[in-house]
């Protein structure tokens, strides 16, 4: 089952979240960190396959503080960081804890996020409550990685062949970690 649910922040902020139920008592709970593109149809996909796999997934719409129910198509990525330039640190960390505090219970808590979210995952890791952390594609880690460690394991994934994001800099997320 699968449903859009409000979550409050500590702040007061209420935002909407897609989550996804398994069919059997959870294993634990992820949260699954948005792109640039909001919460979009492939997300929620995603969301939905931690479920199929026993687990209570989460999405939150960190764009909601900014453009609620935005969902931008794969073309709109200036747009995209447009929005994600107005999204401070705080306002990440204070929504995947009210994530954390709603999934709380259902075992150990991951996070797992892609291109922005990956990097956001990296944030999680060295500020919020969770057990742990998958980043893919996270490149904006490399401007939090010099001042900032992991409290959970974390583990990251970058392309081989990859223009946007050489290998060097990877380099430097992975050694500073």
């Amino acid at each position: 089952m699968s449903e859009i649910i409000k979550i409050k922040s500590d702040n007061g902020h209420i935002y909407d979240a897609y989550v996804a139920e398994p069919k059997q008592k959870a294993l634990g709970s992820i949260i699954v960190v948005q792109e640039i593109f909001g919460v979009t149809e492939h997300l929620k996909r995603v969301t939905e396959s931690y479920a199929d796999l026993g687990y209570l997934a989460i999405c939150p719409s960190f764009f909601d503080r900014i453009s609620p129910g935005i969902e931008l198509s794969y073309s709109e990525f200036s747009k995209g960081r447009e929005i994600v330039e107005r999204i401070t640190d705080e306002m990440v960390i204070s929504d995947i804890n009210a994530a954390s505090e709603f999934l709380e219970g259902v075992g150990k808590i991951g996070v797992v996020g892609f291109c922005w979210g990956g990097a956001m995952v990296f944030l999680a890791a060295a500020r919020c409550k969770i057990d742990c952390g998958v980043s893919y594609y996270g490149t904006r880690i490399i401007n939090y990685s010099p001042n900032m460690k992991p409290k959970v394991p974390v583990q990251y994934h970058y392309g081989k062949v990859d223009a946007s994001f050489p290998l060097d800099a990877v380099d430097k997320v992975i050694c500073s970690c």
